[in-house]
């Protein structure tokens, strides 16, 4: 019943009667509720017997239903004089927050093959941006996601494209309108370096909690390369996650890194390893080229070392022995031949710079009196070999003037002379 009058008066599907009360506002229906009832009855009898027994209609029929219109429309005027008044409380149930997180960053943009459309003519597959896609998803006119969704959610839309923060987006609800999802198309972007996907949990937790929602609607390719770990930052968040993906499940990525001295000395061996990490190599080769590259000279560049690696785990390292025969700076590349099929190529070359000297390390280190810190630092740069004992030097205020003049360790003077001094690096 609560239902029907409802719908009868016009409430929403978000609102409901929760009980109805009649009352009487005329002054002599509200202290006897029971003399409505009476005078009702009264009138409704009274003309409808004056209507049998004092008009003459020659149907009987005609004659009682006309009787009856009579008493009807005396009683509704006893209700008219009795002032009813009708109390409803409605409750009202506003729709719960729903949340949609989108993935701003550059691997959006990576283009995957697609099926061609029906009837098209050339090749089998196309090959379309992954925020193309959600473009399309987003806009499209037949059953659309958003405004399915808006149905029985309030929206809010987010971006996220760089670590720490989330960036609402315009659904253009202004004035009580519906979202637009055109609008909300247009504002995607892949400017992001990274894809943090727990720093935007983390964001939405501390700058929105106010607002709790009943779910978040994720997009994205779930290529989480920085930030705070992502399943331990939804957990804090404490909301259902329905996650909507891009992008092949398992991609082929190869990626290196250089690990290397930044001083080296002439002459002396030194080892440059190289990191080569894989996901899903499933025993492919791959070929490692390590060379030197001369900083602000003419100089070609010279080769190193390379390697051909079976891919049979997550983690290779390759060490690369080098004996530096030239002086300089230098800028170390290691390069990686992409996988076929292989989307990501950014971090399949890595660099480091490295100084190459030809003579030794001078250090100077100055102290009052030789403390545990001296007694330390010293014996850790004569074992350095681009230091030594030839390139550590020290002066101590306390020490024996005939120390400092006789142990080649001592400086005599802290004030040498200035060509001396500025020998020191």
């Amino acid at each position: 019943m609560n239902e029907f009058f409802a719908k009868l008066l016009g409430y929403g599907p978000s609102e409901s009667l929760r009980d109805l009360h009649l009352s009487w506002a005329a002054p002599w229906a509200e202290r006897s509720p029971a003399m409505v009832f009476l005078a009702c009855l009264a009138a409704a009898t009274l003309g409808v017997l004056f209507y049998l027994k004092a008009q003459t209609v020659k149907q009987p029929r005609l004659k009682v239903a006309l009787a009856c219109f009579r008493g009807l429309l005396l009683l509704l005027f006893m209700l008219i004089l009795a002032e009813p008044v009708l109390e409803l409380r409605v409750a009202t149930h506003p729709k719960p927050w729903l949340w949609m997180l989108i993935d701003g960053s550059a691997s959006m943009a990576i283009e995957d093959e697609q099926p061609s459309p029906t009837g098209s003519t050339g090749d089998a597959t196309i090959r379309k941006p992954r925020v193309e896609q959600l473009r399309e998803i987003l806009k499209q006119e037949d059953q659309n996601i958003v405004a399915r969704l808006s149905e029985k959610f309030r929206l809010r839309a987010f971006l996220f494209d760089r670590p720490g923060e989330v960036r609402p987006l315009n659904l253009g609800e202004a004035d009580g309108t519906k979202p637009d999802p055109a609008k909300l198309a247009e504002q995607l972007t892949t400017d992001g370096q990274v894809t943090a996907l727990g720093d935007a949990f983390n964001d939405l937790r501390e700058r929105y909690s106010a607002q709790k929602p009943a779910g978040i609607v994720l997009f994205s390719d779930y290529n989480k390369n920085a930030g705070l770990p992502t399943v331990e930052s939804a957990a804090r968040l404490d909301v259902p996650l329905y996650t909507v993906g891009f992008g092949p499940k398992t991609a082929l990525d190869v990626a290196v890194d250089l690990q290397a001295p930044l001083l080296m000395k002439k002459g002396e061996q030194s080892e440059l390893r190289v990191s080569l990490r894989s996901e899903q190599p499933e025993g492919r080769s791959v070929s490692i080229k390590l060379s030197a590259h001369p900083i602000g000279t003419a100089a070609k560049a010279k080769t190193i070392g390379e390697k051909t690696v079976t891919l049979d785990g997550e983690v290779v390292e390759l060490p690369f022995p080098f004996n530096p025969d030239e002086t300089g700076r230098f800028e170390f590349v290691v390069e990686a031949t992409p996988l076929q099929g292989e989307t990501i190529v950014d971090n399949n070359r890595a660099e480091r710079e490295v100084n190459i000297r030809d003579d030794f390390l001078h250090l100077t280190f100055a102290d009052y009196e030789p403390n545990w810190e001296w007694r330390f630092i010293k014996e850790v740069f004569h074992r350095d070999k681009l230091v030594g004992m030839r390139g550590f030097r020290t002066f101590l205020r306390s020490a024996d003037p005939k120390v400092r003049q006789t142990n080649e360790l001592f400086l005599p003077s802290l004030t040498p002379p200035r060509a001396e001094f500025f020998v020191n690096d």
